[in-house]
């Protein structure tokens, strides 16, 4: 499946206004910098890198400029590095120096890869090395050969990326399995070449490693060097939860190629595990989600709405919690039936019909009304809503109470109000005169009178 971008790469400015008013050829006589430019193209961004369809800031690339035709070794541009600085589409020459400029004579051919690397001047085989699985976008080659016999102009030239490495992506589920002994579990893959060469030229892999064992920890999903089964036998998958081990054999049939996606489901029961076979697909990214970890914030570190305090098995959807609070009691003395202990969102829906039948506002409910104006207005909550705040359950409470140091330290770090020992409301009634109260740092639960004011923090799923 291929990935096309558009990547501005910026030269100095008084260099862009010399020359003819036609904008589509170059000034005669003058140096032409080389412009790669445009909008990423709609659900095909580099997504195993980045959220969306931009760049993360500080992503860099490579850019080889050879005469058309002409070996990469005899490029008068070599692995010259491109950063983007603010998260766009728009790349500039490493600080200090120069931008590429088009020869005087004669067309060229482009070659780019990514993540870029130092000390490829000298060689044309770019070191691939897939041991390390915590940053998946920081080992995903991507190759652009495609931008050849480019003629001088001020026209951007486009590239287009492609996938190097092989991935996969394991739809974990239970049966009669508790869902954190699920989270738990650890994967390993065994007998895999770990390490390769990339040669930039002819655009292949080439000298895979030996076989080794590739740790992905908690994740589902991970990237391999592409290989065939007859040059990598016995090789498998082991899952561990808790202290039993459960192996899955590959078949010698079983290759992984370039620019390929396997998914497999995996099904953990109490004896063991199934996998189905697997499904072999382009790599797809068009459904991508950004991987979130505890403590991470969100949606991401430059506008920051919330901390993530619990994430699922593929750290694709989770929960955070606001980075203010306020004070305010529960509500009047009325029994609305909210009873949901797990799932504060079904208790707003179940005040949210209670106000409905009964000629009540929010305003009524001093603490779902805080975090009911945080939400568009309109919004109707249901049990598996996203991106809604909404009053969080007893249980989430109590979630929260297990991240605490790490929530904290990075509500510290983004000057948020930091989580209290005092104790915190949740939306889970006690009857006509009380709410549940937890304490998110003893972990302790009382129920008080819904008129008493308490700390409130809002919670939000994804």
């Amino acid at each position: 499946m291929k990935k096309r971008f558009y990547l501005l790469l910026l030269s100095l400015p008084l260099l862009l206004t010399v020359g003819c008013s036609n904008e589509d050829e170059a000034s005669l006589g003058d140096r032409q910098p080389v412009t790669f430019s445009g909008t990423v193209a709609e659900g095909t961004a580099l997504q195993t890198k980045m959220a969306g369809s931009s760049w993360e800031a500080g992503d860099a690339i490579g850019i080889y400029m050879k005469k058309a035709g002409e070996a990469l070794s005899s490029a008068p541009e070599q692995n010259r590095k491109y950063t983007t600085q603010d998260g766009g589409d728009s790349f500039a020459p490493e600080s200090g120096k120069d931008p590429i400029y088009y020869p005087q004579g004669g067309n060229v051919d482009f070659i780019a890869y990514y993540p870029y690397k130092e000390g490829m001047e000298a060689t044309n085989l770019y070191s691939v090395d897939v041991s390390d699985q915590s940053n998946l976008g920081a080992i995903d080659l991507l190759y652009s050969n495609d931008a050849a016999g480019i003629a001088k102009s001020k026209r951007p030239v486009s590239l287009t990326f492609e996938h190097q490495l092989s991935k996969v992506v394991l739809t974990i589920q239970g049966n009669g399995m508790n869902e954190e002994v699920i989270k738990s579990m650890t994967i390993q893959l065994t007998g895999m070449p770990t390490t390769a060469d990339f040669d930039l030229e002819a655009g292949s892999i080439d000298n895979q490693g030996t076989a080794e064992d590739i740790n992905m920890g908690t994740t589902s999903e991970a990237i391999l060097v592409p290989h065939t089964g007859t040059d990598f036998q016995n090789r498998s998958m082991k899952f561990t939860i808790k202290n039993a081990t459960y192996t899955h054999n590959l078949s010698d049939d079983a290759n992984f190629l370039p620019g390929k996606q396997y998914n497999y489901t995996v099904t953990v029961n109490r004896t063991g595990i199934q996998i189905e076979k697997e499904e072999i697909t382009d790599w797809d990214d068009s459904d991508y989600k950004p991987s979130y970890a505890i403590g991470d914030f969100y949606p991401d570190n430059a506008n920051p709405i919330g901390v993530v305090f619990w994430v699922s098995r593929d750290k694709k959807e989770g929960k955070i919690v606001s980075l203010d609070e306020t004070e305010a009691a529960w509500g009047p003395s009325v029994e609305i039936k909210a009873n949901n202990r797990e799932n504060g969102q079904v208790n707003m829906q179940t005040l949210q019909n209670y106000m409905n039948n009964n000629q009540q506002q929010w305003e009524d409910f001093p603490a779902f009304d805080w975090v009911h104006r945080r939400n568009p207005d309109g919004v109707n909550y249901t049990a598996d809503a996203t991106d809604i705040w909404y009053l969080p359950s007893r249980y989430e409470l109590q979630q929260l109470h297990y991240q605490k140091e790490t929530i904290n330290k990075r509500l510290a770090e983004n000057g948020g109000t930091e989580l209290s020992t005092k104790g915190y409301l949740s939306s889970l009634e006690s009857g006509i005169y009380n709410a549940w109260i937890v304490s998110v740092f003893s972990g302790g639960q009382s129920s008080y009178s819904k008129n008493r004011v308490h700390r409130v923090r809002a919670v939000l799923a994804f």
